[in-house]
C-alpha cells in the first residue's frame, strides 16, 4: 500500500519525491521475520518475488486477489519511479544520505558553489559532495555497510551497559 501511495503522490503531484523508510534500526531486529532482505524493500525492484510469495501463502485472500496483486505490480514496475531510502536517525551515514537524495531531488544541491565561505572558496561543494559521495552505490553494499555499524553500535551499547535491557 505504501507503494502504491507513493506511486500516486508522485503522479498526481508532479513533484520531486523522496521517500524514506525510517526505523530501520529496530526492523533490523526482526529480520527473521521478513521474507526478503531489506535492499529488496527499499528498491521496490522485481515485484515478481513479491507475487510468488504471496501465491504460495495458502491465505484465501491471496488466491481471491490473484490477479490484482499482478496488476498493481505491473503498474509499480512500469513506472519505475518508486523506492525507498533507509534511515536511522541515530546513524549518520544514514541521515547523510536521506539528507542528499532530499537536496537532489529539491535542487538544493546545484546551489552548492553559491555557499561559500571567505576563508575557504569550496566549503559548500566538499559539504554536499561529502554527502552525495556514496548515495549512488547500489543498495545491497549500504545495507550491509549500515548492518555491520548497527551491530558495532549494539555491541558497544551492551558493553557499557552491562547486557541487553
Amino acid at each position: 500500500s505504501a507503494v502504491l501511495l507513493s506511486l500516486s503522490a508522485m503522479m498526481q503531484m508532479e513533484l520531486p519525491h523522496v521517500n524514506v523508510l525510517s526505523k530501520i534500526d529496530m526492523l533490523m531486529d526482526h529480520t527473521d521475520d521478513l521474507a526478503f532482505k531489506l535492499d529488496y524493500y527499499a528498491g521496490v525492484y522485481d515485484l515478481s518475488h513479491l507475487l510468488q510469495t504471496l501465491h504460495t501463502n495458502r491465505h484465501p485472500m491471496s488466491q481471491k486477489f490473484k490477479q490484482l496483486n499482478a496488476l498493481m505490480a505491473e503498474l509499480v514496475e512500469d513506472y519505475g519511479l518508486v523506492n525507498f531510502e533507509p534511515l536511522d536517525i541515530q546513524d549518520k551515514e544514514c541521515a547523510l544520505r536521506v539528507l542528499s537524495k532530499c537536496d537532489t531531488a529539491n535542487g538544493h544541491i546545484m546551489n552548492a558553489e553559491k555557499i561559500h565561505d571567505p576563508s575557504d572558496p569550496v566549503s559548500g561543494i566538499r559539504l554536499f559532495h561529502t554527502g552525495m559521495s556514496d548515495s549512488t552505490e547500489p543498495m545491497q553494499e549500504y545495507i550491509d555497510r549500515y548492518e555491520e555499524r548497527l551491530a558495532a553500535r549494539k555491541e558497544e551499547e551492551e558493553e557499557e551497559g552491562g547486557g541487553p535491557m
